[in-house]
């Protein structure tokens, strides 16, 4: 059953990671991702974590990137890599920025669809207000 947003906040996901969101509906999927969505725009995560690399040491976030995936965005906790792709959906054209965020250990792979292309400085702001805390050492 999805949740709404009622007033703009930031919205706890799993892994350290939330994100703030607009007016907005949200749930997390059956298959473990979640999702948020507006009159016109949608939102889809996905997070992994794992535990080190084969012989338990951190796996730095530009690893975990790979060289595929320069740096060419960065927020609060995490460096990036983001590039738009345009689709078809029923014959309209959707604009997605497909963005994969990372941090020591942890990646968050965050597409954002809007409708129209002037909308894609909205798409930034929802990745850009995602953020990563790692957890706190007991």
């Amino acid at each position: 059953m999805p949740t709404l947003n009622e007033t703009p906040s930031t919205v706890p996901l799993w892994g350290g990671w939330t994100i703030d969101l607009p007016l907005a509906y949200y749930e997390r999927n059956e298959d473990g991702s979640w999702a948020a969505w507006g009159e016109d725009w949608a939102v889809d995560v996905t997070i992994i974590e794992i535990g080190g690399n084969a012989h338990g040491h951190p796996v730095l976030a530009e690893e975990l990137l790979g060289p595929e995936r320069p740096v060419t965005i960065a927020g609060q906790g995490w460096v990036g890599s983001h590039h738009v792709i345009e689709e078809q959906d029923q014959g309209a054209a959707v604009f997605r920025l497909t963005s994969w965020l990372a941090a020591i250990n942890t990646m968050c792979s965050c597409w954002v669809s809007v409708r129209h292309r002037e909308r894609l400085g909205f798409a930034e702001s929802l990745v850009l207000g995602v953020t990563h805390a790692p957890p706190s050492a007991a």
